[in-house]
């Protein structure tokens, strides 16, 4: 339950992380938390295959629906962690911290503890890309994001298309994560469809129904979601985020009418925004939502589900990771299906 809420308020922050001189990513189970290293430095008074860790602890509140801002971290907040094998040490009241680890070490734990009787929050913060070096003295910042409670998202309009040369039939069982709200057409009692491809792209239902895809909307935790899955992360200005999805769809295979029905569902939603947080689950990675059983197997199948979030807040030298993708084989029977969630705060969705 501990791992759940604490990758569950990560996910509400939905933030991204920047350094000052090496960047790294923060995760919880891949969720994204912000770390600044701000200083390496040699110190020969350290003992050789150790490295000091110190700096400032923050802490995200929300004085007002879509503001943030930090305030330093007191021993009511936080308790400071440096590895798997030691206790937890407490912040000390003006938020900061030091701590003596190994060389080896790649990750911190912060506990984020609201009073002796409530649940903690852990932040795991891994330093993928940024070596601890012996005698060394390393200062950071880290940014603990927005603590709330557990809640839930809507997983919008999963589309599924399928296409083939010739007509064949085909049964498509559908497992999502969470609680199904809503399908289109209607699902069997053991959530499937048995469908028809048609020459036109449309689906053939058993009673000759036609529809242009399948589709279906779910209720899911928030904290299911587990973004080491994601294969991209970037800030969009809203005015071009069109552009933006014209290019991401076009990589990932998507004909014109899919870009179409994508872009004009997703975009008026943020085009107002002065930027936009982009991230892309593609393909198995889309299990964080839900899995597809298809029979027979397609020759080919792309699966995208895209989170978006408003306005985020953004820090210096913020890292952007492009989509990298393998071009999409669109011969023989194909499916392809699109997703998507907004990620509020719980203040907002309950406005």
């Amino acid at each position: 339950m501990n791992k759940i809420i604490s990758t569950l308020f990560i996910v509400l922050s939905f933030l991204t992380f920047s350094r000052e001189k090496q960047f790294d990513k923060g995760k919880e189970s891949g969720i994204f938390t912000q770390v600044s290293v701000i200083s390496d430095s040699l110190d020969l008074s350290i003992p050789e295959g150790k490295c000091i860790v110190f700096g400032k602890v923050y802490f995200e509140v929300e004085p007002e629906p879509y503001s943030s801002e930090f305030l330093i971290c007191d021993k009511t907040h936080t308790a400071f962690y440096k590895n798997d094998n030691n206790k937890f040490k407490k912040i000390n009241s003006d938020g900061t911290f030091e701590a003596i680890i190994d060389t080896s070490i790649q990750f911190f734990l912060f506990k984020d503890k609201l009073s002796e009787t409530e649940i903690s929050f852990l932040n795991e913060i891994y330093f993928e890309n940024f070596k601890f070096q012996s005698q060394h003295k390393v200062e950071i910042a880290v940014y603990l994001p927005l603590k709330s409670k557990q809640y839930q998202i809507t997983v919008d309009k999963p589309v599924i298309y399928a296409y083939s040369e010739k007509a064949l039939d085909f049964i498509l069982n559908l497992k999502p994560q969470g609680e199904l709200t809503f399908t289109y057409p209607k699902l069997s009692a053991d959530n499937s469809w048995i469908m028809k491809t048609g020459e036109n792209g449309n689906l053939i239902a058993e009673n000759g129904a036609e529809f242009p895809y399948l589709f279906w909307e779910a209720k899911q935790d928030a904290s299911s979601l587990d973004l080491t899955k994601t294969s991209s992360n970037e800030i969009v200005a809203g005015k071009d985020l069109v552009s933006y999805c014209e290019k991401e769809l076009t990589k990932l295979g998507f004909n014109a009418k899919e870009k179409t029905d994508f872009i004009t569902y997703w975009c008026p939603k943020f085009i107002e925004s002065k930027m936009v947080q982009v991230q892309f689950f593609v393909d198995d990675n889309c299990s964080v939502i839900g899995e597809l059983n298809i029979s027979p197997k397609p020759n080919n199948l792309r699966r995208i589900y895209v989170l978006f979030k408003s306005n985020p807040i953004i820090f210096p030298n913020v890292i952007s990771i492009p989509l990298n993708v393998k071009p999409f084989d669109r011969n023989g029977f194909t499916v392809l299906e699109w997703g998507g969630s907004e990620i509020k705060s719980l203040e907002a969705n309950e406005l």
